[in-house]
């Protein structure tokens, strides 16, 4: 699990980074066009966002607000992600990493032992 102070528009900005250092899946995933997906182009609900795939890619994240207002969660089970889930991860090995994608973003609690 770690915890972040953000805005919604840069958790989307987080998620767009995920995807678009995805890879795609599957024999259909080859012929597809790897356009970059920007952050306009996903849908927060009350839950945060949760994405398995998109366009083809496998990204699996899922990002969750707090009780308090501008932090947000990555509960993730594990302490870094699995490359062979979570494709990006082969670009930003940590969920830091991944944060740092983004200027801005405050780090306020990381548990490794997950």
């Amino acid at each position: 699990m770690i915890r972040f102070k953000a805005t919604e528009k840069q958790v989307l900005e987080v998620i767009a980074n995920a995807i678009n250092a995805s890879e795609l899946e599957g024999a259909g995933g080859r012929a597809a066009i790897m356009n970059d997906v920007e952050p306009e182009h996903l849908r927060m609900t009350r839950d945060g966002i949760d994405i398995k795939r998109y366009s083809g890619r496998r990204a699996e994240i899922a990002i969750a607000p707090c009780s308090e207002a501008g932090t947000w969660e990555i509960a993730a089970g594990k302490a870094e992600p699995d490359p062979k889930h979570q494709t990006w991860a082969d670009t930003y090995p940590t969920y830091r990493r991944l944060l740092a994608t983004v200027p801005n973003i405050e780090v306020i609690e990381e548990n490794p032992e997950e």
